[in-house]
C-alpha cells in the first residue's frame, strides 16, 4: 500500500512538471510556470483574472502554485483554479484535483479531487484520465471499480499517455477489470517503454 501511494505521488508531481510545460498561456506572457514573471505580468493576469477571463485565473493560480512572480501560497493558488475550473478550463480542473489530492492550500479531500479529475477526464485529459483511473483503482475517495478503472487507463492510453498504457498492460497481466490477457499485456507494456 505505501507503494502504491508513492508511486501515486509521484505521478501527480510527474503531472504538474507537465502542466508546467503545456499548460496555457497569454500572448506575449512568459510560458506557464515560468520563473520569469514580472510583476506587470501578475498584475495583468490578477486584472483579466477578477473579470473573469478563465485562462487569466489558471495563470494567476499557476504562479502562486508555483511561486513565479509571487510567493507560493497553495491556497491562493486554490481560489484561482477554482474560479478557472468552474469556467470549465480543464488544466485548472487538473490542478485543483492534485491540490485537493495532496491537501496543499485546502484540506485533503480524495473524493473532491476525484470529481475534479473526473471533470477534466471527461474533456479528454489524458493526464486526468490516467489520475481518476488510479483513484478508482486504488479506491481512493471514490468506490474501488477495477473495470472502471481499466475503462479509464485505456481512454489515457489511447491518447498517448505513457504510464496509462503500463497499468492498463498490468490490468491485462493480472485480469484486474479486464480479461487476464498475456498478449494484451504486453502489447501495452511494449507500448509503455517505447
Amino acid at each position: 500500500m505505501k507503494k502504491i501511494l508513492m508511486l501515486a505521488m509521484l505521478v501527480v508531481g510527474v503531472a504538474l512538471v507537465a502542466l508546467l510545460y503545456h499548460g496555457g498561456g497569454q500572448k506575449n506572457a512568459p510560458p506557464a510556470g515560468s520563473t520569469d514573471v514580472s510583476t506587470a505580468d501578475i498584475q495583468a493576469y490578477r486584472k483579466a483574472a477578477e473579470a473573469g477571463d478563465a485562462l487569466a485565473q489558471f495563470e494567476l493560480g499557476l504562479a502562486y502554485d508555483k511561486g513565479a512572480g509571487v510567493p507560493q501560497d497553495y491556497a491562493e493558488a486554490a481560489k484561482w483554479y477554482r474560479k478557472s475550473a468552474d469556467l470549465g478550463k480543464v488544466h485548472a480542473q487538473l490542478a485543483l484535483g492534485t491540490l485537493c489530492q495532496q491537501g496543499q492550500g485546502v484540506p485533503q479531500d480524495y473524493a473532491a479531487a476525484g470529481m475534479w479529475f473526473r471533470r477534466a477526464a471527461d474533456k479528454g485529459s489524458a493526464d486526468a484520465q490516467y489520475l481518476l483511473g488510479l483513484m478508482i483503482f486504488h479506491g481512493q475517495g471514490v468506490s474501488q471499480d477495477y473495470t472502471e478503472a481499466a475503462q479509464w487507463f485505456r481512454k489515457a492510453a489511447e491518447r498517448g499517455h505513457s504510464r496509462a498504457m503500463l497499468e492498463l498492460g498490468k490490468c491485462y497481466a493480472d485480469g484486474h477489470g479486464v480479461p487476464q490477457n498475456a498478449a494484451e499485456s504486453a502489447k501495452w507494456l511494449r507500448m509503455a517503454g517505447e
